[in-house]
Protein backbone atom coordinates (compact mmCIF):
# COMPACT_ATOMS: atom_id res chain seq x y z
CA UNK A 1 0.00 0.00 0.00
CA UNK A 2 1.30 3.79 -0.57
CA UNK A 3 0.68 4.66 3.31
CA UNK A 4 3.36 2.33 3.75
CA UNK A 5 6.05 3.48 1.08
CA UNK A 6 5.31 6.69 2.01
CA UNK A 7 6.47 5.65 5.96
CA UNK A 8 9.28 3.57 4.78
CA UNK A 9 10.66 6.43 2.57
CA UNK A 10 10.14 8.40 5.68
CA UNK A 11 11.83 6.35 8.18
CA UNK A 12 14.93 5.92 5.44
CA UNK A 13 15.20 9.49 5.28
CA UNK A 14 15.39 10.18 9.01
CA UNK A 15 16.87 7.17 9.78
CA UNK A 16 20.68 8.60 9.58
CA UNK A 17 19.50 12.29 10.21
CA UNK A 18 21.40 13.84 13.25
CA UNK A 19 18.91 16.61 14.86
CA UNK A 20 21.09 18.30 17.14
CA UNK A 21 19.80 20.67 19.60
CA UNK A 22 18.62 23.84 18.64
CA UNK A 23 18.70 26.56 21.40
CA UNK A 24 17.47 29.86 19.98
CA UNK A 25 15.07 31.22 17.57
CA UNK A 26 16.78 31.63 13.68
CA UNK A 27 16.61 34.81 11.22
CA UNK A 28 16.14 34.07 7.73
CA UNK A 29 16.29 36.61 5.13
CA UNK A 30 14.17 36.30 2.45
CA UNK A 31 14.22 38.68 -1.05
CA UNK A 32 10.83 38.98 -1.39
CA UNK A 33 9.58 39.26 2.68
CA UNK A 34 12.37 40.17 4.50
CA UNK A 35 13.94 38.96 7.98
CA UNK A 36 11.87 36.66 9.32
CA UNK A 37 12.05 34.28 12.62
CA UNK A 38 11.89 30.67 12.89
CA UNK A 39 11.63 28.80 16.64
CA UNK A 40 14.01 26.08 17.40
CA UNK A 41 11.38 23.96 16.60
CA UNK A 42 10.70 24.93 13.27
CA UNK A 43 14.27 24.73 12.14
CA UNK A 44 14.83 21.43 13.75
CA UNK A 45 12.26 20.30 10.80
CA UNK A 46 13.25 22.41 8.35
CA UNK A 47 16.41 21.23 8.51
CA UNK A 48 14.96 17.30 7.95
CA UNK A 49 15.83 15.49 4.37
CA UNK A 50 12.17 15.35 3.60
CA UNK A 51 11.84 19.11 3.77
CA UNK A 52 15.60 20.03 2.65
CA UNK A 53 15.22 18.01 -0.83
CA UNK A 54 12.95 20.79 -1.48
CA UNK A 55 16.02 22.73 -1.72
CA UNK A 56 16.14 20.53 -5.58
CA UNK A 57 13.06 21.07 -6.59
CA UNK A 58 12.18 23.98 -8.88
CA UNK A 59 9.12 26.11 -7.57
CA UNK A 60 7.79 27.20 -11.29
CA UNK A 61 8.54 23.61 -13.48
CA UNK A 62 11.06 24.07 -15.92
CA UNK A 63 10.24 28.11 -16.30
CA UNK A 64 13.86 29.38 -15.81
CA UNK A 65 14.67 27.76 -19.72
CA UNK A 66 12.13 31.14 -20.46
CA UNK A 67 12.37 33.35 -17.70
CA UNK A 68 16.23 33.14 -16.22
CA UNK A 69 16.07 34.11 -13.30
CA UNK A 70 12.82 32.46 -12.20
CA UNK A 71 15.38 29.84 -10.41
CA UNK A 72 14.11 30.24 -7.26
CA UNK A 73 12.72 26.98 -5.91
CA UNK A 74 10.25 25.11 -3.22
CA UNK A 75 12.42 25.23 -0.31
CA UNK A 76 12.02 29.50 -0.31
CA UNK A 77 8.71 29.04 -1.18
CA UNK A 78 7.90 27.11 1.76
CA UNK A 79 9.86 29.43 4.13
CA UNK A 80 7.82 31.90 2.47
CA UNK A 81 4.35 30.47 3.36
CA UNK A 82 5.06 29.78 6.66
CA UNK A 83 6.05 33.74 7.47
CA UNK A 84 3.04 34.59 5.98
CA UNK A 85 0.91 32.28 7.35
CA UNK A 86 2.00 33.33 10.81
CA UNK A 87 1.53 37.20 10.06
CA UNK A 88 -2.23 36.42 8.88
CA UNK A 89 -2.77 34.53 11.98
CA UNK A 90 -1.39 36.90 13.41
CA UNK A 91 -3.92 39.66 11.91
CA UNK A 92 -6.54 37.95 12.87
CA UNK A 93 -6.03 37.17 16.51
CA UNK A 94 -5.01 41.46 16.56
CA UNK A 95 -8.70 41.44 16.59
CA UNK A 96 -10.31 41.73 19.86
CA UNK A 97 -13.66 40.17 18.87
CA UNK A 98 -12.19 37.51 17.05
CA UNK A 99 -9.23 36.84 20.24
CA UNK A 100 -12.12 36.96 22.74
CA UNK A 101 -13.91 34.08 20.91
CA UNK A 102 -11.04 32.31 20.07
CA UNK A 103 -9.72 32.33 24.06
CA UNK A 104 -13.11 31.23 24.86
CA UNK A 105 -13.13 28.11 22.45
CA UNK A 106 -9.36 27.20 23.40
CA UNK A 107 -8.01 27.90 20.77
CA UNK A 108 -5.14 29.83 21.86
CA UNK A 109 -2.58 32.10 19.47
CA UNK A 110 0.44 29.48 19.80
CA UNK A 111 -1.76 26.48 19.32
CA UNK A 112 -3.02 28.22 15.75
CA UNK A 113 0.75 29.41 15.11
CA UNK A 114 2.20 25.82 16.21
CA UNK A 115 -0.04 24.19 13.58
CA UNK A 116 -0.57 26.71 10.52
CA UNK A 117 3.28 27.10 10.44
CA UNK A 118 4.03 23.44 10.58
CA UNK A 119 1.59 22.50 7.83
CA UNK A 120 3.64 25.04 5.89
CA UNK A 121 5.96 23.62 6.53
CA UNK A 122 5.37 19.92 5.64
CA UNK A 123 2.59 21.18 2.97
CA UNK A 124 5.01 20.90 -0.36
CA UNK A 125 7.34 17.94 0.83
CA UNK A 126 5.16 15.41 -1.61
CA UNK A 127 6.36 17.36 -4.94
CA UNK A 128 8.14 14.89 -7.26
CA UNK A 129 11.08 16.27 -9.31
CA UNK A 130 10.06 19.70 -11.60
CA UNK A 131 6.87 20.11 -9.33
CA UNK A 132 3.84 20.28 -11.18
CA UNK A 133 4.99 18.40 -14.16
CA UNK A 134 5.75 15.19 -12.36
CA UNK A 135 2.59 15.37 -10.24
CA UNK A 136 0.96 14.24 -13.13
CA UNK A 137 2.54 11.13 -13.39
CA UNK A 138 1.04 9.96 -9.81
CA UNK A 139 -2.17 8.84 -12.08
CA UNK A 140 0.30 6.40 -13.46
CA UNK A 141 0.61 4.77 -10.18
CA UNK A 142 -2.06 1.99 -9.28
CA UNK A 143 -1.11 2.40 -5.85
CA UNK A 144 -1.48 6.04 -6.09
CA UNK A 145 -4.70 5.77 -8.26
CA UNK A 146 -6.15 2.81 -5.72
CA UNK A 147 -5.63 5.21 -2.91
CA UNK A 148 -7.13 8.41 -4.28
CA UNK A 149 -10.30 6.49 -5.15
CA UNK A 150 -10.66 4.76 -2.03
CA UNK A 151 -11.23 7.93 0.29
CA UNK A 152 -14.17 10.70 -1.09
CA UNK A 153 -11.50 13.04 0.76
CA UNK A 154 -9.10 13.14 -1.95
CA UNK A 155 -11.85 13.99 -4.69
CA UNK A 156 -10.66 17.77 -5.14
CA UNK A 157 -7.30 17.19 -3.70
CA UNK A 158 -4.22 18.14 -5.50
CA UNK A 159 -2.34 14.70 -5.86
CA UNK A 160 1.04 16.43 -4.75
CA UNK A 161 -0.85 17.64 -1.52
CA UNK A 162 -2.23 13.76 -0.93
CA UNK A 163 1.47 13.09 -0.83
CA UNK A 164 2.33 15.76 1.40
CA UNK A 165 -0.51 14.47 3.78
CA UNK A 166 0.86 10.93 4.02
CA UNK A 167 3.98 11.97 4.95
CA UNK A 168 2.92 14.27 7.29
CA UNK A 169 0.47 11.34 8.71
CA UNK A 170 3.16 9.04 8.67
CA UNK A 171 4.41 6.78 11.78
CA UNK A 172 7.74 7.64 11.29
CA UNK A 173 7.37 11.45 10.91
CA UNK A 174 4.87 10.74 14.27
CA UNK A 175 7.77 9.50 16.33
CA UNK A 176 10.13 11.83 14.93
CA UNK A 177 8.04 14.60 16.31
CA UNK A 178 7.72 12.89 19.75
CA UNK A 179 11.21 11.91 20.07
CA UNK A 180 12.26 15.64 19.12
CA UNK A 181 9.15 17.86 19.39
CA UNK A 182 7.67 16.87 22.53
CA UNK A 183 10.79 15.50 24.59
CA UNK A 184 12.96 18.20 23.31
CA UNK A 185 11.42 21.03 22.90
CA UNK A 186 8.18 20.61 24.87
CA UNK A 187 5.78 21.32 21.43
CA UNK A 188 2.82 19.85 21.59
CA UNK A 189 1.86 19.00 17.65
CA UNK A 190 -1.34 17.34 16.26
CA UNK A 191 -0.08 15.95 12.76
CA UNK A 192 -3.10 14.69 12.05
CA UNK A 193 -4.35 17.83 12.33
CA UNK A 194 -1.94 19.32 10.13
CA UNK A 195 -2.23 17.07 7.20
CA UNK A 196 -5.99 17.45 7.17
CA UNK A 197 -4.92 21.30 6.60
CA UNK A 198 -2.84 20.61 3.82
CA UNK A 199 -5.41 19.28 1.96
CA UNK A 200 -8.00 21.79 3.17
CA UNK A 201 -10.02 18.67 5.19
CA UNK A 202 -12.48 20.81 7.03
CA UNK A 203 -14.73 18.18 8.50
CA UNK A 204 -14.81 17.77 12.25
CA UNK A 205 -13.07 21.06 12.64
CA UNK A 206 -16.59 23.12 13.54
CA UNK A 207 -14.27 26.05 15.14
CA UNK A 208 -11.23 25.32 13.74
CA UNK A 209 -11.56 25.43 10.17
CA UNK A 210 -10.64 29.04 9.93
CA UNK A 211 -6.93 27.31 10.30
CA UNK A 212 -7.40 25.37 7.53
CA UNK A 213 -8.63 28.31 5.51
CA UNK A 214 -4.66 30.07 6.15
CA UNK A 215 -2.99 27.50 4.27
CA UNK A 216 -5.67 25.66 1.91
CA UNK A 217 -8.45 28.62 1.51
CA UNK A 218 -9.19 31.36 -0.58
CA UNK A 219 -7.09 33.79 -0.11
CA UNK A 220 -4.19 31.34 1.41
CA UNK A 221 -0.89 32.16 2.36
CA UNK A 222 0.64 29.36 -0.48
CA UNK A 223 -1.04 31.63 -3.02
CA UNK A 224 0.08 35.25 -1.50
CA UNK A 225 3.72 33.94 -1.21
CA UNK A 226 3.66 32.70 -5.23
CA UNK A 227 2.40 35.49 -6.43
CA UNK A 228 4.53 37.40 -5.05
CA UNK A 229 7.53 35.39 -5.52
CA UNK A 230 6.80 33.52 -9.02
CA UNK A 231 6.09 37.14 -10.11
CA UNK A 232 9.04 38.93 -8.33
CA UNK A 233 11.50 35.95 -9.69
CA UNK A 234 10.72 36.14 -13.37
CA UNK A 235 10.54 39.40 -13.38
CA UNK A 236 6.46 40.21 -14.36
CA UNK A 237 5.69 43.62 -12.10
CA UNK A 238 2.12 42.63 -10.53
CA UNK A 239 0.82 44.82 -7.16
CA UNK A 240 -0.72 42.42 -4.50
CA UNK A 241 -1.56 44.70 -1.30
CA UNK A 242 -1.30 42.24 1.39
CA UNK A 243 -0.80 44.93 4.02
CA UNK A 244 -4.64 45.84 3.11
CA UNK A 245 -5.78 42.09 3.23
CA UNK A 246 -4.78 41.86 6.46
CA UNK A 247 -5.54 44.64 7.91
CA UNK A 248 -9.40 43.58 6.53
CA UNK A 249 -8.62 39.70 7.67
CA UNK A 250 -11.32 38.08 9.94
CA UNK A 251 -13.76 34.60 10.75
CA UNK A 252 -17.16 34.59 10.42
CA UNK A 253 -19.61 31.37 10.54
CA UNK A 254 -20.37 30.29 6.73
CA UNK A 255 -22.82 27.49 6.44
CA UNK A 256 -22.12 26.34 10.18
CA UNK A 257 -18.28 26.52 10.49
CA UNK A 258 -16.37 29.13 11.21
CA UNK A 259 -14.32 30.14 8.26
CA UNK A 260 -11.83 32.98 7.04
CA UNK A 261 -13.38 35.99 5.62
CA UNK A 262 -12.19 39.64 4.96
CA UNK A 263 -14.50 42.95 5.11
CA UNK A 264 -15.88 44.29 2.18
CA UNK A 265 -13.11 47.02 2.06
CA UNK A 266 -10.77 44.10 1.15
CA UNK A 267 -12.14 43.02 -1.70
CA UNK A 268 -10.22 44.72 -4.26
CA UNK A 269 -7.29 42.63 -2.88
CA UNK A 270 -9.05 39.73 -3.58
CA UNK A 271 -9.31 41.04 -6.60
CA UNK A 272 -5.71 41.91 -7.47
CA UNK A 273 -4.95 37.74 -6.28
CA UNK A 274 -7.27 36.10 -8.79
CA UNK A 275 -6.13 39.14 -11.68
CA UNK A 276 -2.31 38.15 -10.93
CA UNK A 277 -3.20 34.50 -10.89
CA UNK A 278 -4.67 34.53 -14.39
CA UNK A 279 -1.91 36.76 -15.50
CA UNK A 280 0.59 34.79 -14.40
CA UNK A 281 -1.12 31.50 -16.08
CA UNK A 282 -1.49 33.20 -19.41
CA UNK A 283 2.33 34.99 -19.08
CA UNK A 284 4.65 32.69 -17.23
CA UNK A 285 3.53 29.32 -16.31
CA UNK A 286 1.76 28.35 -19.89
CA UNK A 287 4.28 29.69 -21.86
CA UNK A 288 4.26 28.06 -25.31
CA UNK A 289 8.47 27.36 -24.92
CA UNK A 290 7.84 26.16 -21.18
CA UNK A 291 5.03 23.85 -22.16
CA UNK A 292 7.27 22.91 -25.18
CA UNK A 293 9.83 22.08 -22.16
CA UNK A 294 7.47 20.26 -20.32
CA UNK A 295 6.52 17.94 -23.22
CA UNK A 296 10.30 16.57 -23.10
CA UNK A 297 10.16 16.05 -19.66
CA UNK A 298 6.65 14.30 -19.38
CA UNK A 299 8.37 11.65 -21.91
CA UNK A 300 11.11 11.23 -19.98
CA UNK A 301 8.69 10.45 -17.02
CA UNK A 302 7.22 8.32 -18.64
CA UNK A 303 9.74 5.88 -20.19
CA UNK A 304 12.02 5.97 -17.08
CA UNK A 305 7.98 4.29 -15.51
CA UNK A 306 8.63 2.16 -18.36
CA UNK A 307 12.23 1.02 -18.59
CA UNK A 308 12.57 1.22 -15.41
CA UNK A 309 9.75 -0.25 -13.94
CA UNK A 310 8.57 2.25 -12.00
CA UNK A 311 4.93 1.36 -11.48
CA UNK A 312 6.44 -2.11 -8.98
CA UNK A 313 8.33 0.45 -6.32
CA UNK A 314 5.08 2.59 -6.28
CA UNK A 315 4.17 6.75 -6.76
CA UNK A 316 6.97 6.87 -3.39
CA UNK A 317 9.73 6.47 -5.93
CA UNK A 318 9.06 9.97 -7.30
CA UNK A 319 10.09 11.42 -3.80
CA UNK A 320 13.64 9.87 -4.29
CA UNK A 321 13.86 12.03 -7.41
CA UNK A 322 14.97 15.68 -7.93
CA UNK A 323 15.85 18.22 -10.82
CA UNK A 324 19.07 17.74 -10.97
CA UNK A 325 18.62 13.54 -10.97
CA UNK A 326 16.16 14.20 -14.58
CA UNK A 327 19.12 16.70 -15.87
CA UNK A 328 21.66 14.03 -15.28
CA UNK A 329 20.07 11.29 -17.78
CA UNK A 330 21.52 12.51 -20.48
CA UNK A 331 24.14 9.78 -20.33
CA UNK A 332 21.02 7.07 -19.73
CA UNK A 333 21.22 3.53 -21.29
CA UNK A 334 17.76 4.36 -23.08
CA UNK A 335 19.11 6.46 -25.92
CA UNK A 336 15.50 8.27 -25.93
CA UNK A 337 15.60 9.47 -22.58
CA UNK A 338 19.25 10.27 -22.95
CA UNK A 339 18.26 12.72 -25.94
CA UNK A 340 15.32 14.19 -24.38
CA UNK A 341 17.35 15.03 -21.04
CA UNK A 342 20.19 16.22 -23.13
CA UNK A 343 18.07 18.65 -24.99
CA UNK A 344 16.16 20.30 -21.59
CA UNK A 345 20.08 20.56 -20.94
CA UNK A 346 20.75 22.50 -23.52
CA UNK A 347 17.70 24.13 -23.94
CA UNK A 348 16.95 22.55 -27.74
CA UNK A 349 13.20 22.76 -27.43
CA UNK A 350 10.53 21.25 -29.74
CA UNK A 351 8.38 23.87 -31.79
CA UNK A 352 4.87 24.77 -32.06
CA UNK A 353 3.47 22.52 -35.46
CA UNK A 354 -0.20 23.90 -34.83
CA UNK A 355 -2.52 25.61 -32.48
CA UNK A 356 -5.54 24.91 -30.98
CA UNK A 357 -7.81 27.92 -29.24
CA UNK A 358 -10.65 27.83 -27.59
CA UNK A 359 -12.69 29.82 -30.99
CA UNK A 360 -10.63 27.57 -33.25
CA UNK A 361 -12.16 24.43 -31.75
CA UNK A 362 -14.88 25.68 -30.14
CA UNK A 363 -17.06 22.67 -30.64
CA UNK A 364 -15.02 20.67 -30.28
CA UNK A 365 -13.39 21.66 -27.09
CA UNK A 366 -14.92 19.41 -24.68
CA UNK A 367 -13.69 16.35 -26.02
CA UNK A 368 -9.93 17.81 -26.21
CA UNK A 369 -10.74 19.09 -22.29
CA UNK A 370 -11.00 15.25 -21.59
CA UNK A 371 -7.03 14.36 -22.47
CA UNK A 372 -5.92 17.40 -20.26
CA UNK A 373 -5.02 15.12 -17.41
CA UNK A 374 -3.96 11.73 -19.04
CA UNK A 375 -0.48 11.56 -20.75
CA UNK A 376 -1.60 8.37 -22.67
CA UNK A 377 -4.75 9.89 -23.80
CA UNK A 378 -2.48 12.70 -25.44
CA UNK A 379 0.20 10.09 -26.41
CA UNK A 380 -2.54 8.82 -28.46
CA UNK A 381 -3.68 12.09 -30.56
CA UNK A 382 -0.07 12.11 -31.47
CA UNK A 383 0.07 9.28 -32.79
CA UNK A 384 -2.96 9.67 -34.93
CA UNK A 385 -0.57 12.74 -36.61
CA UNK A 386 2.43 10.54 -36.15
CA UNK A 387 1.06 8.30 -38.77
CA UNK A 388 -0.82 10.72 -41.62
CA UNK A 389 3.01 12.30 -41.48
CA UNK A 390 4.82 9.54 -41.56
CA UNK A 391 7.08 10.35 -38.49
CA UNK A 392 7.77 8.55 -35.48
CA UNK A 393 5.29 9.42 -32.45
CA UNK A 394 7.71 10.14 -30.35
CA UNK A 395 8.94 13.26 -32.61
CA UNK A 396 5.36 14.89 -32.11
CA UNK A 397 3.93 15.91 -29.04
CA UNK A 398 -0.02 17.13 -28.15
CA UNK A 399 0.22 19.28 -24.69
CA UNK A 400 -3.21 20.36 -23.41
CA UNK A 401 -4.11 21.29 -20.27
CA UNK A 402 -7.48 22.45 -18.30
CA UNK A 403 -8.00 25.95 -17.68
CA UNK A 404 -6.78 27.05 -14.54
CA UNK A 405 -8.87 26.89 -11.31
CA UNK A 406 -10.29 29.92 -10.19
CA UNK A 407 -12.98 28.91 -7.43
CA UNK A 408 -12.03 31.40 -5.06
CA UNK A 409 -14.58 33.61 -6.15
CA UNK A 410 -16.78 31.02 -4.94
CA UNK A 411 -14.97 29.51 -2.04
CA UNK A 412 -14.22 33.38 -0.64
CA UNK A 413 -17.13 34.50 1.90
CA UNK A 414 -17.16 38.70 1.74
CA UNK A 415 -18.24 40.28 5.27
CA UNK A 416 -20.57 43.09 4.51
CA UNK A 417 -19.05 45.25 7.30
CA UNK A 418 -16.39 45.37 9.73
CA UNK A 419 -18.90 44.35 12.67
CA UNK A 420 -21.79 42.66 10.77
CA UNK A 421 -21.41 38.83 10.81
CA UNK A 422 -23.34 39.12 7.37
CA UNK A 423 -21.43 37.90 4.68
CA UNK A 424 -21.84 36.82 0.91
CA UNK A 425 -19.41 35.11 -1.53
CA UNK A 426 -16.98 36.85 -3.58
CA UNK A 427 -18.60 35.64 -6.89
CA UNK A 428 -21.70 38.11 -6.73
CA UNK A 429 -19.29 41.02 -6.35
CA UNK A 430 -16.67 39.80 -8.27
CA UNK A 431 -17.81 39.33 -12.23
CA UNK A 432 -15.53 35.90 -12.52
CA UNK A 433 -17.24 33.60 -14.60
CA UNK A 434 -17.17 36.58 -17.40
CA UNK A 435 -13.31 36.30 -16.43
CA UNK A 436 -13.37 32.77 -16.88
CA UNK A 437 -15.22 32.72 -20.33
CA UNK A 438 -12.66 35.49 -21.53
CA UNK A 439 -9.63 33.53 -20.53
CA UNK A 440 -11.23 30.53 -22.20
CA UNK A 441 -12.43 31.68 -25.71
CA UNK A 442 -8.80 34.40 -25.63
CA UNK A 443 -6.13 33.11 -23.54
CA UNK A 444 -6.52 29.22 -23.61
CA UNK A 445 -4.54 27.19 -26.38
CA UNK A 446 -3.52 23.87 -27.09
CA UNK A 447 -0.62 22.82 -28.72
CA UNK A 448 1.44 19.94 -31.46
CA UNK A 449 4.94 20.28 -31.03
CA UNK A 450 7.57 18.80 -33.19
CA UNK A 451 11.71 19.40 -34.23
CA UNK A 452 11.95 22.78 -36.54
CA UNK A 453 12.64 19.85 -39.59
CA UNK A 454 9.18 18.37 -39.51
CA UNK A 455 7.10 21.47 -38.53
CA UNK A 456 4.79 21.39 -42.03
CA UNK A 457 4.64 17.73 -42.12
CA UNK A 458 3.04 18.06 -38.77
CA UNK A 459 1.32 21.07 -39.49
CA UNK A 460 -0.72 19.41 -42.34
CA UNK A 461 -1.12 16.13 -40.83
CA UNK A 462 -2.97 17.76 -37.91
CA UNK A 463 -5.28 19.66 -40.28
CA UNK A 464 -5.83 16.62 -41.89
CA UNK A 465 -7.11 15.01 -38.93
CA UNK A 466 -9.14 17.88 -37.37
CA UNK A 467 -10.63 18.08 -41.03
CA UNK A 468 -11.89 14.72 -40.35
CA UNK A 469 -13.71 15.44 -37.20
CA UNK A 470 -15.29 17.71 -39.23
CA UNK A 471 -12.77 20.85 -37.56
CA UNK A 472 -12.19 23.42 -40.26
CA UNK A 473 -9.34 25.20 -40.24
CA UNK A 474 -8.27 28.62 -42.02
CA UNK A 475 -4.66 27.18 -42.67
CA UNK A 476 -3.12 31.04 -43.41
CA UNK A 477 -4.11 31.77 -39.55
CA UNK A 478 -3.22 28.57 -38.34
CA UNK A 479 0.07 29.07 -39.65
CA UNK A 480 -0.01 32.43 -38.62
CA UNK A 481 -0.75 31.31 -35.01
CA UNK A 482 2.03 29.42 -34.64
CA UNK A 483 4.24 31.54 -36.59
CA UNK A 484 5.70 29.26 -39.39
CA UNK A 485 8.55 30.65 -41.31
CA UNK A 486 7.37 29.20 -44.83
CA UNK A 487 4.00 31.11 -44.03
CA UNK A 488 6.11 34.57 -43.70
CA UNK A 489 7.89 34.26 -46.82
CA UNK A 490 5.13 33.60 -48.24
CA UNK A 491 3.92 36.93 -47.15
CA UNK A 492 6.99 38.86 -48.30
CA UNK A 493 6.17 37.12 -51.57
Amino acid sequence: MLKDRINEYVANELKNHHSAYIKDPKIIHDSILGSNIFLPHEICVLDTPIVQRLRRISQVDLVPLVFPSGNHNRFEHTLGVTTLSGRLVNALYNRDDFHAWAEDKGISLQYALNHVRMAAILHDCGHGPFSHVSEEFLLEFPDFVELRNSDIQFNSVSKHEIMSYLIARSPALKEFFHQHLVNEYKIEIDLDFVSDIIIGHTAGYTDQAFLVDVINGAFDADKLDYIQRDSHCTGIKMVLDVDRLFHTINATEVKGIKRLTVDMSGVSTLEQIIFSKMMLFCTVYQHHKVRAAECLLKSILSRLIEVEDFKKQGASCLLGVTDADIYGLHTHKDLLIASWAKAITNRNLPKRAFVMSGKIIKDWLDSLMDRSETWGLQRQFAEAIAEISGLESHEIWVDIKKEPNFNEASLCAVRHTRVSAEWTELSRIFPIDAWITSFSENKWKAFVFTWPKNRDKVFRATVKLLAGKGIPIDENAARLECKMEDYQEEVQV
